[in-house]
């Protein structure tokens, strides 16, 4: 039986099980009663009656300072509902109000409540609508607001998004996302990339995540550490909102670039849950499932999580996925509509298999290598891999051994409390309070292609001098499988052996992050108001790791074997061995070490509401970090003095050195928006962010603790950012668009340049700028009820504007890399989705096909190796018999696609000056189909 009928089968079987306990377990009253809270507000201004009232009934409340000018309120007393305490406060306004799609309330003039009301035929419907009707974000601000008036782009993923795309990971929900690009291809653990509006960073430094308004760690990017390691979407992940530039510097410290906010369910006043569960290929089954409600009039709670395993995205020959989080939480509504207090605690154990580069062309005769590692499903993970034994040094003559399961691949071990409160003191201050401590493990085992494949004959004569020294007598060399011992000719794998890498990595993590804020707004005349936020953030993070690199011999094809060499003599006796079970060295210089640090910030935002229409606004931050830790010092050890070669020459720690940093960093931002007419809002924008070096510059050795090759501190990087745009929304037709320029000043970093002494791409530090102008939208027409297209395009040139400081090695001038296309970064991407809604009696649902192209990249900065475009074809359709069960089906890579998100620098195949295609890359995924139901109560 194949993979995805056993996945499908025991999907379905259980989701009858579990529909079953759902409905008797959760089954209600047809007229469920709408629960009571205990209001006292008294007669007042109504804008501040409307405040208090977001704070006792735990919603948020959107409206316009001008509306609500020269207005009070009778107040309101009792036990009442939330729509019914709002009614009375605005009883006599000649305002009213709706509910949005995240639970809230936008308040209104009672004669445009009718028009605005929200038709089921009408783009604001739709799945991938850009601006829900009357929807709220919270991200990019202090508050609650119009998303369509926000004075900054902001995209929002929405819950019926996420769940027709099962994205795998936080770089697969944000693959069609505007004026991002991502590589999505290194599994469902993390450790995967993206680009932000051609800024040159490919990974997380420039973008950061938050959950609920926190950061989720002190640093998105530390080596071996993505931030998107350790947080995984399920149930409990509402929605997801998503800031690019704007006002990001100002509200992360990490979001020079912009950042995702990541809503969680919390408490709700009615009792509602779901339960999910998935199936498909690579053996997939997963349940998902959530509940809330509430426990008194004042006390709501939240409790879900998952449970998945798969055998991994491609067949690397042993147990692949495993593990799960639960996350639990509760609100508290204050006595006397003084507030709210929350508090939820998540834990999260999982183990993802992690993919990484393969060979993709012969260097012997330039063919394919497709016949021995296919792109869609080859890796270079192996069950020979999986059980291995790593030499290290821990002081001792014979040093130690440490053992390591390749199927750990990443395992976060984290556990997440969060708590924080919005309490309301009195003549309209309002204080908004957020903490957050996080502590666990992360594991990182994995291989690393080390190389472009070698000639196996050739390589292996590189050894013999060593051998006959090492083992007299030895005449030849032989290659031999590690496990059965027998001998290996490598004319079965077209001649190649290839050399890797087993990345072990153990992380441990912890922080103590609180921010707070306060707001006000003051009424400077009839007719103009200011909003007015100070915040202060604070930081007390923790960051130990540990490092085991060690090289490993291969054969090249797919789940490929571990190989021996082996010293022979004329008689064909074995007398020794080059290698140790498969492993060439152990250790590499690895830094390892420790940081502790303290991050402490101050900010404030001020927007200026000159007309009803028309707002200006600024912020500023100021950030100062400090830390210190202790660097390793490496040694070599000859610890089996009679033994392989490999075990000759043994590289660890052999001590510690103490070191210590300060940095600071300055962001501000000035913006203003303008209500044209209420279907077209326009805004422009600058800002200026910095971006932190890594925390474990202080140990790394490629950074030379803290230091570049020149001596001079790693510095604080500087993105100025400049844009403008527009948002128009019809009944059929609504886009976001903007236009931005962007320039990253001195970004320290390890790049792919060319070396004309040796015809090759070598790697090495170096300090950049860039600029890139470029422009992004999102849209969404729905000319019939039927049918919808909605879509994103970005368009950049993100080009290399200096090279500050020359690479070690003899490279190229750095001059000639000015003006290259920044490595990795697309100059277009596109995602276009079309969709057939329909309904056939009881049933309706929606029918799509998701197009994704993106263009041509260069691997390094000389632009000589190249990642040539390509484009993916999903289809998907999601199904509703009844308002409680959805089903679901969706197909991911029809085509097959073997597209290229990394690859290699070309290594030995490089010829002068030419340009070519990577031979080395990490393809994205191939084919795979996922089936789901889900039940509602």
């Amino acid at each position: 039986m194949s993979k995805i009928n056993v996945g499908l089968r025991a999907a379905l079987t259980l989701s009858c099980a579990v529909i079953s306990l759902a409905t008797g377990v959760y089954s209600m009253p047809a007229q469920a009663q709408v629960p009571e809270k205990s209001y006292s507000i008294s007669t007042q201004d109504l804008g501040a009656a409307l405040r208090a009232f977001a704070i006792a009934s735990g919603r948020d409340v959107v409206f316009s300072p001008t509306l609500v000018r020269g207005k009070t309120t009778q107040g309101v007393q009792g036990s009442l509902s939330d729509e019914e305490a709002l009614t009375r406060l605005l009883a006599g306004s000649g305002l009213t109000f709706e509910r949005t799609a995240t639970g809230g309330f936008v308040v209104r003039p009672a004669k445009e409540a009718n028009s605005a009301a929200l038709d089921a035929d009408s783009v604001a419907a739709s799945t991938n609508n850009v601006f829900a009707l009357d929807e709220v974000i919270v991200t990019g601000t202090t508050g609650a607001i119009d998303k369509f008036t926000a004075p900054y782009a902001v995209s929002t993923i929405k819950e019926e998004s996420m769940l027709d795309k099962s994205p795998r990971s936080l770089a697969d929900l944000l693959r069609n996302e505007p004026g991002i690009s991502v590589e999505n291809s290194g599994g469902e653990g993390g450790f995967e990339n993206l680009v932000i509006r051609g800024l040159p960073y490919i990974g997380w430094r420039l973008f950061d995540v938050q959950e609920d308004g926190l950061p989720l760690y002190e640093s998105p990017w530390e080596k071996y550490l993505n931030i998107d390691e350790i947080f995984r979407v399920d149930l409990m992940t509402e929605r997801a909102e998503i800031v690019e530039g704007g006002t990001a510097p100002i509200f992360d410290n990490n979001g020079s670039g912009g950042y995702m906010n990541l809503i969680t369910r919390h408490g709700t006043p009615t009792p509602e849950g779901a339960l999910q569960v998935e199936g498909g290929t690579d053996g997939l089954i997963k349940v998902s499932g959530y509940q809330s409600g509430p426990i008194t009039d004042n006390l709501l709670y939240s409790v879900g999580g998952f449970y998945r395993r798969d055998d991994g995205l491609r067949d690397q020959g042993f147990n692949g996925d495993e593990g799960g989080q639960i996350q639990a939480g509760a609100t508290y509504l204050l006595p006397d509509n003084k507030g709210k207090l929350f508090a939820d605690v998540k834990y999260l154990n999982d183990k993802s298999i992690i993919y990484t580069d393969i060979p993709l062309t012969n260097p012997l005769t330039g063919g394919s290598l497709s016949g021995l590692l296919n792109p869609n499903t080859g890796t270079l993970d192996s069950s020979s891999e999986n059980n291995v034994n790593i030499r290290t040094l821990n002081g001792t003559p014979g040093g130690a051994i440490i053992s390591e399961n390749l199927s750990n691949g990443i395992h976060p071990n984290v556990t997440t409390l969060t708590a924080g409160g919005d309490f309301d003191l009195g003549s309209g201050w309002q204080i908004t309070d957020r903490a957050r401590y996080t502590d666990g493990t992360i594991g990182f085992n994995g291989i690393f292609n080390g190389s472009t494949p070698l000639n196996a004959a050739t390589y292996l004569g590189t050894f013999l001098t060593k051998a006959q020294t090492a083992f007299p007598g030895t005449t030849s060399l032989d290659y031999s499988v590690v496990g059965s011992g027998t001998a290996y000719n490598p004319a079965t794998t077209a001649g190649l052996v290839m050399v890797n890498s087993f990345y072990a990595i153990q992380t441990k993590i912890s922080d103590l992050i609180n921010d707070v804020h306060a707001a006000k707004t003051f009424d400077l005349s009839d007719t103009v108001k200011d909003d007015l936020t100070v915040g202060f953030y604070s930081s007390f993070y923790h960051f130990a790791q540990r490092e085991y690199i060690s090289t490993l011999l291969n054969n090249v094809e797919n789940n490929p074997d571990l190989l021996d060499i082996r010293a022979l003599s004329a008689s064909g006796s074995v007398l020794g061995s080059v290698t140790e079970n498969g492993f060439l060295s152990y250790g590499s210089n690895s830094p390892n070490g420790w940081v502790d640090g303290t991050s402490l910030a101050g900010y404030l935002e001020n927007a200026l509401h000159i007309t009803p229409q028309w707002q200006v606004d600024g912020g500023v931050r100021y950030e100062s970090r400090q830390q210190h830790g202790v660097t390793d010092v490496d040694g070599t050890q000859d610890v089996e003095p009679t033994g392989p070669l490999a075990a000759r020459s043994v590289q660890g720690v052999v001590g510690y050195a103490a070191e210590s940093q300060t940095q600071d960093g300055l962001a501000y931002t000035i913006g203003t928006a303008y209500d044209i007419s209420s279907n077209l809002n326009v805004y422009t924008r600058y800002s200026h962010g910095y971006s932190f070096p890594q925390m474990t510059t202080i140990y790394a050795a490629d950074a030379g603790n803290g230091l570049l090759p020149n001596g001079k501190p790693v510095p604080v990087s500087t993105v100025n950012q400049a844009e403008g745009g527009l948002k128009f929304k019809t009944s059929t037709f609504q886009t976001a668009f903007t236009v931005y320029y962007s320039h990253f000043n001195q970004l320290s970093s390890t790049a792919q340049v060319f070396n004309p002494a040796t015809n090759a791409i070598v790697s090495d530090p170096i300090v950049f700028s860039s600029t890139s102008i470029g422009a992004d939208a999102e849209a969404d027409w729905r000319p019939v009820r039927f049918f919808d297209l909605s879509g994103t395009v970005t368009l950049q040139d993100p080009k290399v504007d200096a090279i500050q400081i020359a690479c070690i090695t003899a490279c190229e001038s750095p001059s000639a890399a000015v003006g290259n296309y920044i490595p990795r970064v697309p100059t277009y991407s596109v995602s276009l989705e079309p969709a057939y809604i329909f309904q056939f009696g009881d049933w309706h649902g929606r029918a799509f096909a998701d197009i994704y192209t993106v263009g041509k990249r260069f691997q390094d900065v000389s632009n000589f190796s190249v990642l040539p475009g390509y484009t993916t074809l999903e289809l998907g359709v999601t199904a509703k018999p009844t308002d409680r069960v959805e089903l679901r089906l969706l197909a991911t890579n029809v085509t097959n696609s073997a597209g290229l998100t990394e690859g290699n620098a070309r290594g030995t195949a490089l010829g002068i000056g030419t340009v070519g295609d990577s031979t080395v890359g990490r393809p994205i995924f191939g084919r795979q189909v996922i089936g789901s139901i889900m039940y509602h109560w």
